[in-house]
């Protein structure tokens, strides 16, 4: 089944170049009129973690820092952050900072490069800087460089696209020296992520299919390889397949079923998980969907995919609002990164 507007919007767009005023007035129109159902539930998302992150993380966050409202603490201070970065995105003219991406793209390579030279490992990884004692993951900026990146470049160069080497290639190129360097320290989830987020723009600007077929061939030869290259890896995808999650590798998958099926169709109620007693690892970030399940049943982990749910169809009509391809593409990217990230964590 087809959505209406789709096909129209991708494939009879033209080109549209960087610094173009053809849809200036348009967008300051569109930037007018908030789609207050999607922001809706974007709130009710932000809301939701809120409320989990401090009942999944109490117990822990007490006994290694004394304080039962640590990780709340920090996760307030990442709100405050993403609301100021909402604040300034918001009133930014979306069109003109297209000139800026190319800059952004180049201090996006440094900081990826910072935490290998000069980040400190934490279970073996090397994925965070500090800046005035705020720590970040430049995986996290790159992506969002490489969202824009993408959405320039594959919005002027359409006519290009038909040739892998001249039109697609380059763009490859960029894109997985970023993926490289993030397998590198090493973070192969958040790699996949952003792999996955840059096939969706990839296919909204009409790609041709026999390239995102040979691409998607490779992405998965290079995950199989890079798997089969870590024990604890394939220890995880063997132990799911064969059906074993006793322990080891798969200790957490097993435990979060635990969880799940524990809190049957109402929960056990807000705060009364037992996983969070250093059952489950990572309660408050990797496995707090298994603790919604647990605290809030089957009914609460279906309200949740609900929002999502809501959150997608919004996504979509706001998409398929955009009267430019590069904004065409850069709101598919934007959207593609909540959705992916979702389906990553909750699967």
């Amino acid at each position: 089944m087809s959505i209406p507007g789709l096909r129209m919007k991708t494939a009879a767009a033209t080109p549209d170049r960087a610094g173009s005023e053809r849809t200036e007035t348009t967008s300051v129109a569109l930037e007018s009129v908030p789609d207050y159902a999607l922001a809706g539930a974007s709130l009710l998302l932000v809301g939701i973690g809120t409320v989990m992150v401090y009942s999944s993380s109490t117990v822990i966050a007490a006994a290694k820092f004394d304080s039962a409202a640590f990780f709340m603490i920090r996760h307030a201070q990442h709100l405050v952050a993403g609301a100021l970065v909402f604040l300034v995105a918001y009133r930014l003219p979306i069109d003109r900072l297209r000139r800026a991406i190319t800059p952004f793209l180049f201090a996006s390579f440094v900081l990826l490069v910072a935490p290998l030279v000069v980040g400190e490992a934490h279970k073996g990884a090397q994925r965070w800087i500090s800046v005035f004692g705020f720590s970040f993951q430049p995986s996290e900026v790159m992506k969002f460089a490489l969202i824009l990146f993408l959405s320039d470049r594959l919005a002027s160069q359409q006519e290009r696209l038909r040739s892998f080497r001249d039109g697609l290639l380059p763009h490859l190129i960029i894109t997985g020296a970023a993926l490289a360097l993030i397998v590198v320290e090493p973070d192969l989830s958040t790699a996949v992520a952003i792999a996955l987020i840059a096939g969706t723009i990839m296919i909204a600007a009409r790609v041709r299919a026999r390239h995102l077929f040979v691409l998607g061939g490779g992405a998965l030869a290079a995950v199989a390889l890079l798997i089969a290259e870590e024990p604890y890896r394939l220890e995880r995808i063997t132990g799911y397949v064969a059906g074993d999650l006793a322990g080891g590798a798969s200790y957490q998958i097993q435990q979060g079923f635990v969880a799940m099926g524990s809190g049957g169709v109402f929960g056990r109620g807000l705060g009364q998980s037992l996983q969070k007693y250093f059952y489950l690892p990572e309660p408050y970030s990797d496995s707090v969907y298994p603790i919604i399940g647990e605290e809030f049943g089957l009914l609460g982990t279906l309200g949740v995919l609900a929002i999502y749910g809501a959150f997608a169809w919004r996504a979509l009509v706001v998409i398929l609002a955009q009267e430019s391809l590069f904004r065409f593409l850069l709101a598919t990217g934007l959207a593609a990164n909540v959705l992916v990230y979702a389906a990553l964590n909750i699967g």
